[in-house]
């Protein structure tokens, strides 16, 4: 597995292009399950997972490359990315492939174009912390809703 992250500069509020490729020997390993624990730069984490569809950025359906948009760039700093596939290998073996990369995302106030508003930062901070913390508790709501 090759791991890729949006290789250009991103802002806060800009989403992260995740994208690893699958392959044996040269040739494409399809029918993995690809995800990515993020964590924050205030340590909050979260999963996303990865599509080989033809739908989410990741080039054609069954193309043994996974991809997806990571949307949750809060705040500034360095966020962690734990890429994680399982599947089978083309001998039908179990394979569990595991690599990390990290992206710094900058200040919206940064951004060449003024972008954003400087000072505004620490506010939003604390709004998109308390909204991240509603969308958890919604989720977790749900999922044991769901297990019902």
């Amino acid at each position: 597995m090759v791991p890729y992250i949006t290789p250009s500069t991103v802002y806060v509020g800009d989403p992260i292009l995740l994208t690893a490729v699958v392959s044996e020997a040269g040739l494409p390993v399809t029918g993995c399950n690809v995800t990515v624990k993020s964590t924050s730069p205030s340590n909050v984490s979260e999963t996303v997972t990865l599509f080989d569809d033809g739908a989410h950025f990741d080039g054609s359906a069954d193309d043994g490359e996974y991809a997806e948009n990571f949307r949750h760039t809060y705040e500034a700093g360095t966020y962690h990315f734990l890429f994680h596939a399982t599947g089978y290998s083309r001998d039908g073996e179990p394979a569990v492939r595991e690599i990390a990369r990290d992206k710094v995302v900058l200040p919206k106030h940064d951004r060449p174009d003024g972008g954003g508003k400087g000072g505004d930062d620490e506010c939003c901070q604390k709004l998109l912390r308390a909204i991240q913390n509603q969308t958890r508790a919604l989720e977790h709501f749900l999922e044991t809703a769901r297990k019902r």
